[in-house]
């Protein structure tokens, strides 16, 4: 089961986050949002309960800065929803994520890239 959240604290950490990764996700020509006075107050009210049908107990925070998503092993998602139609939409984004925390083990060794493809595979 999915639960969705909007936490200031978790949202905090990604847009520190976001500044510190700036570099790397600019080398790997990621798609991400900079934490911006606005975002953080439209976030706020971006309340959003999508089913996906799952027996994992997985948290899903809604963030205003970062890319559309990321995760955060064991059960942690993070879902940047900011014109995430071009990524497929928000199902597509939270599967994505939830593929990665499942597949967790076999690839946390690997490099960005060897991860992201072995995701769009599965």
């Amino acid at each position: 089961m999915i639960t969705y959240h909007y936490s200031l604290w978790e949202d905090i950490k990604m847009a520190i986050q976001t500044f510190g990764r700036f570099f790397w996700l600019k080398k790997h020509r990621l798609i991400f949002f900079m934490p911006t006075l606005k975002r953080f107050r439209e976030i706020r009210s971006f309340q959003k309960n999508i089913f996906i049908d799952i027996s994992d107990d997985i948290q899903c925070y809604w963030v205003s800065s970062g890319t559309w998503g990321s995760y955060k092993a064991p059960n942690k998602i993070y879902i940047c929803p900011w014109e995430i139609e071009q990524a497929g939409g928000i199902n597509s984004v939270i599967n994505h994520e939830i593929k990665h925390l499942q597949l967790f083990d076999k690839t946390k060794h690997m490099s960005y890239e060897e991860r992201e493809k072995i995701i769009d595979e599965s």
